[in-house]
C-alpha cells in the first residue's frame, strides 16, 4: 500500500470515532512540540510563540471534537 492509501485507511477506520477537528488536532500538536522544542534550543522568541499558538490551536480542536 502506497503511503497515501494507508492515511486513507487511518481515518476511513477511525472516522467514527475521531471528528475532523481530531484529526486536525494532531499534527498541530505536534508541529507545537516541534517548535517548542526549537524554542529552547535556538532561543528565539518566534518559536515560542509559533509553539504557543499551535499548542492552544491543538487543545481547542481537540476539545471542539470530542464535544462532537
Amino acid at each position: 500500500m502506497t503511503q497515501n492509501a494507508l492515511l486513507y485507511a487511518f481515518i476511513i477506520g477511525t472516522g467514527r470515532f475521531m471528528s475532523t477537528f481530531n484529526i486536525i488536532a494532531i499534527p498541530f500538536f505536534l508541529l507545537g512540540m516541534i517548535m517548542l522544542a526549537l524554542a529552547a534550543t535556538q532561543k528565539q522568541q518566534t518559536y515560542l510563540l509559533l509553539g504557543g499558538v499551535f499548542m492552544a490551536s491543538s487543545l481547542v480542536n481537540a476539545v471542539i471534537g470530542l464535544s462532537m
